[in-house]
């Protein structure tokens, strides 16, 4: 017996030909309803378009991403975040350190966002010489300093960018330094205690919770856009919609890291290695990299947009 030949087209009636037909009219459904889409996503995006000149908030939007494509915003996001790195690591070290000299366990860190994240993947030091432990500080105590001030160049010169106000001129980075250490240890402090009182809290111990870290990052991310520079004339309330914008994504994401990502560092460890975790910490310092210029941008659009022309004249502390 001959098998069928393949080669040549099924009989009229027949059940190969009736499926061959349902085929090609799902083909056509899909590509016809595809096509649909393609025509309501147009005419969405220009009924959006043409509400600019109407809606505040739409054109507010569209300027803030061409200023950041103007003003490379993904490229300036990936320097801040190879800025964090280089910071974080210190950072992090530094306290792991500090932790062992005073006998705290090093997994009560762990409630601190990222930084906790990180900390849990370092090497424990406790069983080192105290001698060795405090040399091993001062070193590292030297590095984040070196890394802070790297840092605090780089916050000036994206704002600078956003602002458009040319390359911000330096005065004291050792004192920058300072400020922007003070600042981080502040949202990282009340990160780790807000974490603590968490645990065993019911729903309203939660929201309290969350709104109290949630204005902390605000508050510091407000003196943080004050102090960085900006258009002269442009008080602490310019300042607002960037500072609201870092602190929900700081928050969201300090969520994301505490709830998901933690428990999980462990496993990923013993799956992934080392490579598996810088993978995720330089992820996520890139985001939040990404919520730094983009507060910049949006609180240099506003501006403005409310005055009707571009920020000039650099106000720098």
């Amino acid at each position: 017996m001959q098998p069928p030949d393949e080669s040549q087209p099924p009989a009229p009636g027949s059940e190969a030909e009736d499926e061959a037909s349902e085929q090609h009219r799902r083909i056509a459904a899909l590509r016809e309803k595809s096509e649909e889409l393609r025509v309501r996503a147009d005419e969405t995006w220009k009924r959006v378009e043409a509400s600019r000149s109407s809606n505040p908030g739409v054109d507010t939007a569209f300027r803030v991403y061409e200023r950041d494509r103007e003003r490379l915003g993904p490229l300036l996001s990936a320097a801040v975040a190879f800025r964090l790195f280089l910071f974080f690591v210190p950072y992090v070290a530094f306290f792991v350190i500090l932790a062992g000299l005073f006998s705290v366990d090093r997994d009560d860190l762990a409630a601190a966002g990222l930084a906790g994240v990180t900390a849990q993947t370092i090497t424990d030091v406790s069983t080192q010489p105290l001698w060795s432990r405090i040399v091993t500080l001062l070193l590292v105590a030297w590095a984040l300093l070196l890394a802070s001030r790297g840092m605090a160049k780089a916050l000036r010169l994206i704002y600078a960018a956003a602002w458009e106000l040319g390359r911000p001129v330096y005065h004291d980075t050792s004192k920058a330094a300072l400020v922007f250490l003070g600042l981080t240890t502040a949202a990282t402090t009340a990160t780790g205690l807000a974490r603590q009182a968490r645990e065993g809290a019911d729903a309203a111990g939660w929201v309290v919770t969350v709104l109290v870290v949630f204005a902390v990052y605000l508050a510091t991310w407000l003196v943080a856009c004050v102090l960085l520079p900006h258009a002269e004339g442009a008080t602490w309330k310019a300042m607002l919609p960037g500072a609201v914008l870092f602190a929900l994504g700081a928050q969201v994401f300090h969520l994301v890291v505490v709830i998901w990502l933690a428990p999980r560092v462990d496993n990923a460890t013993a799956r992934y290695g080392a490579l598996g975790i810088a993978i995720l910490l330089l992820g996520g310092v890139y985001l939040v990299g990404r919520l730094i210029v983009a507060a910049a941008f949006l609180n240099a659009t506003m501006w403005a947009r409310r005055h009707g022309r571009e920020a000039v004249a650099p106000t720098t502390r």
